[in-house]
């Protein structure tokens, strides 16, 4: 199994939050689509409504610490 840096993983899901699809980020990188979900559902933060308010989070241990509380 390949391992990825946290600079690739925030990489990717900022191509999400920009606007390209899970479908064509996959095809560009060769990373599993499920993958790329997870790393979206780590990786962002709700800051309001909107999906344009979402923000990708630069420390995933604080994330982790804030969804357990």
């Amino acid at each position: 199994m390949r391992k990825y840096d946290l600079e690739f993983k925030k990489e990717v899901v900022r191509k999400y939050l920009s606007g390209q699809s899970i479908a064509a980020i996959s095809r560009e990188t060769g990373v599993n689509e499920n993958v790329l979900h997870r790393w979206k559902q780590q990786m962002i933060v709700k800051d309001g409504e909107p999906e344009s308010s979402f923000r990708v989070f630069d420390d995933p241990p604080i994330w982790r610490k804030l969804l357990i509380s």
